[in-house]
């Protein structure tokens, strides 16, 4: 997603409008900005966003789609790139979650914004059987296929496996939102951005999965 993209032509209608409705909704958040507001951004005329999109919702349930197809796809990748078994690839899989984020960083935080618990209709959540709720659904069962493979190949404890899985999100969940904050800088010597560390985010990733990862060991 590149929401710097502003040159227009009608086969890229999509995309622009796309485009133009990421940086609102970075900027503004999903309830802060109408249609109209993306079509002016876009350059284009207020009707343009009728051709690809029925409403506004139509257009940001694309948008988190996008975004999390983004992160599934992080996800795998990391995984395949990771050499060893099953829970080799799980912690792999950990690891590209914190980059995942600290690379899209706007992608990462549109996901999860509170907002989108809630559809530009009141009566409506994005969550709740629709486009989002499934790919969404998707990427958590790419996490929970591997906490399963473990289990059956007896790396890790065994009984219900949705436990482990969220508590390995949440790990990881909640290491990306610290680094992304800038709340570890001080307590781990981290300075972001600067191209002499630029690893340290991810050493810091692989110690923390491996310690998530001694905790999910089999006892």
């Amino acid at each position: 997603m590149n929401v710097d993209q502003k040159p227009y032509h009608h086969g890229h209608l999509r995309r622009t409008l796309l485009d133009a409705a990421f940086q609102l909704a970075f900027e503004r958040g999903i309830n802060g900005f109408t249609l109209r507001e993306v079509a002016r951004q876009a350059g284009v005329s207020h009707a343009a966003p009728y051709h690809h999109f029925a409403d506004k919702s139509a257009l940001i349930e694309a948008l988190a789609v996008e975004s999390f197809e983004a992160l599934g796809r992080a996800l795998r990748t990391a995984e395949e790139e990771t050499e060893g078994n099953a829970f080799d690839k799980l912690n792999g899989m950990g690891i590209g979650y914190v980059n995942f984020a600290l690379r899209h960083p706007a992608q990462f935080r549109f996901i999860f914004r509170p907002e989108m618990r809630q559809a530009s209709s009141p009566e409506a959540d994005l969550y709740e059987s629709s486009a989002v709720s499934q790919v969404g659904e998707t990427v958590y069962h790419v996490l929970l296929e591997r906490i399963v493979e473990c289990q059956q190949a007896d790396l890790i404890m065994l009984g219900d496996p949705a436990p482990l899985a969220l508590t390995a999100w949440a790990t990881v969940h909640g290491l990306a939102s610290l680094l992304l904050d800038g709340s570890l800088i001080k307590v781990t010597g981290l300075i972001q951005g600067k191209e002499e560390v630029e690893d340290s985010p991810t050493r810091l990733a692989k110690t923390v999965t491996q310690m998530l990862a001694v905790g999910l060991l089999k006892r």
